[in-house]
């Protein structure tokens, strides 16, 4: 049960107008640390690299993965996504197969850690990238969309 105290006690209104700032700043706090999320870009290269193929996110950050040219994929080294023309299991048909048209999909990272990646034809030729999260888990070991991984799927179309 939450308690609060009697406002009858409050009887200067800068006093009261304090108290109902430091709530309001209070009750804010959790959603000022999910709208300073940036978004990133990694692109899939024709000379077989992604750029940039190391990156450094805050929790909440999102990464949108996209083919600039050549036959590629995204695919993780822990196997917990793999992504062209959307990603495989996403329940919206997408395919992580590699594929030389222009797709680009998005993932949310909401868990601390490192994801390292790679494009599956041309892993051996150096086609590798690193994802560090930094920052404590927002969400704990639980997410809203149900995924483990720590990462979500937010979008994945052909362009």
């Amino acid at each position: 049960m939450l308690l609060m105290p009697s406002l009858s006690r409050f009887r200067s209104p800068l006093t009261l107008l304090a108290v109902g700032a430091a709530v309001a700043l209070a009750l804010s706090l959790p959603l000022a640390s999910t709208l300073e999320a940036t978004d990133w870009e990694v692109f899939a290269q024709p000379d077989n690299t992604f750029s940039p193929s190391e990156l450094i996110l805050e929790i909440g950050d999102r990464v949108t993965f996209t083919n600039a040219g050549g036959f590629h994929n995204v695919s993780a080294d822990d196997g917990s996504f793999r992504c062209a023309n959307g990603c495989d299991g996403d329940g919206m048909g997408g395919s992580g197969e590699a594929a030389s048209n222009a797709w680009s999909f998005t993932l949310d990272f909401l868990r601390p850690g490192m994801v390292t990646y790679h494009c599956e034809p041309h892993q051996a030729l150096g086609m590798v990238g690193e994802l560090t999260i930094d920052g404590e888990a927002v969400f704990g070991d639980t997410f809203e969309t149900g995924t483990s991984a720590g990462w979500t799927r937010v979008v994945g179309e052909a362009l």
